[in-house]
């Protein structure tokens, strides 16, 4: 395991858990099944569609995009970095 993007893994594990738990919340009110709305929200908080989101926000304010590109590689790779925790928590849901 690298620990070369520790602060970058922190704020991601924070983001998941923020993101599973508000898609969970809004997936009840529409009565669809809390795991999917946790599923769902893991995905929007994910590197590609926050890179999405962060690209869109650099545009309309006239961010230069290469501090967009570094930053965003640097949060892809804390994920690529998360194999370890991965199966810890899999392991954790089976138990």
């Amino acid at each position: 395991m690298n620990l070369t993007h520790m602060e970058i893994q922190i704020l991601a594990t924070g983001l998941m858990i923020l993101g599973a738990y508000t898609g969970g919340v809004v997936a009840i009110k529409f009565n669809i099944g809390e795991v999917v709305g946790q599923i769902l929200g893991g995905m929007l908080i994910g590197p590609y569609c926050l890179g999405l989101l962060f690209k869109k926000i650099f545009i309309f304010y006239g961010h230069d995009l290469n501090t967009l590109n570094k930053l965003m590689s640097d949060y892809k790779a804390s994920f690529d970095e998360f194999h370890f925790f991965i199966f810890l928590f899999l392991g954790v849901v089976i138990f």
